[in-house]
């Protein structure tokens, strides 16, 4: 959130640059590791689905710095935050 408190306040130049970092940042995750990623949560939804679930959450955490995502996706996280 504090992050995204600061990427709020810049301007449309600076966003973009920080969009950029962000990208560059999740491309140069593996694709062995995402798939890891994706089979433990397949797994663990068959098995416990709120634990599934939360393990599915972890996909929206750059939007924790990206408000404009937040409002766009998550509205209804977006309005607990006062966003």
């Amino acid at each position: 959130m504090a992050l995204g408190k600061q990427r709020e306040a810049l301007d449309a130049d600076g966003r973009a640059a920080s969009d950029a970092v962000v990208r560059d940042g999740l491309s140069s995750l593996s694709p062995e590791l995402y798939a890891q990623y994706q089979e433990g949560q397949s797994y663990y939804l068959s098995q416990d689905v709120e634990l599934g679930n939360l393990i599915a959450s972890f996909n929206i955490i750059t939007q924790y710095a990206d408000y404009d995502l937040l409002r766009s996706q998550e509205p209804d996280e977006a309005e607990r935050l006062g966003l």
